[in-house]
């Protein structure tokens, strides 16, 4: 996502939600089942390679990303429970 403008704020109590804007990409060129496979695996990695998000999993935080074309149309919501990441990562995160 080299190009791209984004903002992130707290839904609730325990959903972090982040917003990109793709400032390439316009919904009508977008492959968007593709593009969300490739961006959650995407999401994942970085998940299990960031440390600072012990304190997120400690506190059962969703992650809910929104994706909108630069023309600001939606494209896609890719949503990271909880439960997702734990059964993603078990070992790494069996001692939280």
């Amino acid at each position: 996502m080299k190009d791209n403008t984004n903002s992130s704020k707290v839904k609730n109590w325990n959903i972090l939600n982040y917003k990109y804007v793709l400032l390439n990409i316009i919904y009508s060129d977008l492959d968007t089942e593709k593009y969300k496979s490739k961006t959650k695996k995407s999401i994942f990695n970085s998940l299990k390679t960031t440390k600072d998000m012990e304190n997120y999993f400690n506190n059962w935080i969703s992650f809910w990303y929104t994706y909108f074309d630069k023309n600001k149309t939606f494209l896609l919501d890719i949503i990271i429970t909880p439960e997702e990441y734990y059964i993603s990562f078990p070992t790494e995160f069996s001692d939280l």
